[in-house]
This record gives C-alpha cells, structure tokens and sequence, in this order.
C-alpha cells in the first residue's frame, strides 16, 4: 500500500480488505488512479460500523491528511466525494458538505461505484440498483449518463477510489474493494466491455475495471 501509515487500520488480501479498528475516521486510496475514461467499482461491507467510500484526487488535501485522525472520511476536503453510512443514514459528501442519499448498509450488501471522469459525474448503488438522484424518484443511469449523485466535476490530477473507516462502537469496520478480482466469493460474474473484471453486479455500458490494460486504452 502507498498510504498506510497510521497502525489503527489494516490492509490485506491483497490490499482489498481495508480495516479500522479506531475510533477516528482513517482512509486509503487505490494504487491505481485514471486522468479520463468510465471506471466501475464494487465495495463489499464485511463489519458494519462508519464507512465511506468514494474517490479522491491526488496531491491534494485528502491525500495529505487520509491517514491522520478524524481525517481520512471521503468528502471530508474539496478534492474528495464520499458516499457515507452509519447502518442508519446514508450521504452523499464533498468538501465536508452532505446531501442524503441512498440506504445505509448492512454487513454483505455490495455497493456499485461509476465514475464518468471526463463528465465529471458520480454514481453509487447497492445490491444492483444505482440510487436515485438525491432529492428526486429519478433513478441513477450511468450508462446512459443521467440522475448522478454528483455532477458538474472538474478534475484536474489523478483520480482514485478511496475508503475510510471508523469504529465507533462494534469496534471494527471493515469493508472489501472489487475492481475486477474480488477477495471474496461471487455468486453470478459480470465483466466489463472488454471482457475484464468478475464482479457481482452487471458493469455499466462505456464503463471498465479498474486495470492495466484498460488504464492503457482509457485512462
């Protein structure tokens, strides 16, 4: 991992299982980061405590300050959006500002996570249904690039996928990434366009795993 410094939290299984075991939001970031192009992602819930999830841009403020205490919640600064839940709300965050959104979560829901980095738009989902547009019945259709969580993005560096956790009272949370070989089991196996990726739910169209070979074609 690049980011992990801070010894309350846990990467494993190949860096996709991230842990916390603090009573203070810590976070970490993807290896892997995109300029432009779709990517798709899916995040399982294995402890259910605080979580976010989200993405985040490089060499800003939420790189700086994700593994420091009370830091490292997605959406906590300008250069970050984060989907948060705490088994009873759900929120969509940026620069420390929420918008609800969404159910929160349980342990074994998989949330889905698209990002149109040249749209400069966000979707999230769950169990294979995208959330409606905050505020409205309007279903999220990343395919077809209507009723995002967020839109009107401009990104200007790197862009990653990003988690951060905390234990409030269960202590732990726990959650599981996906971007095309999950650590856990898959019960039905959906790839991408361009036939990579094993994920649980179907891969938006125009959208791609979080790969190589795709970062080579799209990213």
């Amino acid at each position: 991992p690049l980011a992990i410094t801070n010894s309350n939290q846990n990467l494993r299984e190949g860096n996709l299982r991230h842990t916390t075991s603090s009573g203070a939001w810590i976070g970490n970031y993807s290896t892997l980061g995109f300029t432009s192009g779709k990517w798709y992602a899916e995040v399982k819930v294995i402890a259910v405590d605080n979580i976010s999830f989200g993405i985040i841009q490089s060499g800003g403020d939420t790189v700086e300050n994700i593994n420091n205490t009370n830091s490292g919640y997605i959406g906590k600064y300008a250069d970050g959006w984060g989907w948060w839940g705490n088994g009873n709300a759900a929120q969509i965050l940026n620069n420390n500002s929420n918008t609800d959104y969404g159910t929160a979560e349980s342990v074994n829901d998989i949330y889905m996570i698209a990002v149109d980095v040249d749209g400069g738009k966000i979707w999230v989902g769950k169990n294979g249904t995208f959330f409606n547009a905050p505020g409205t019945s309007n279903a999220g259709d990343p395919a077809a690039g209507n009723n995002p969580g967020v839109s009107g993005i401009t990104f200007t560096e790197f862009v990653h996928f990003a988690s951060g956790l905390e234990a409030a009272e269960n202590g732990a949370s726990t959650v599981s990434w996906n971007f095309g070989n999950a650590a856990y089991s898959i019960s039905s196996g959906n790839s991408d366009g361009n036939g990579y990726g094993n994920f649980e739910y179907a891969v938006p169209s125009g959208y791609y795993s979080l790969n190589t070979k795709n970062l080579a074609e799209f990213g």
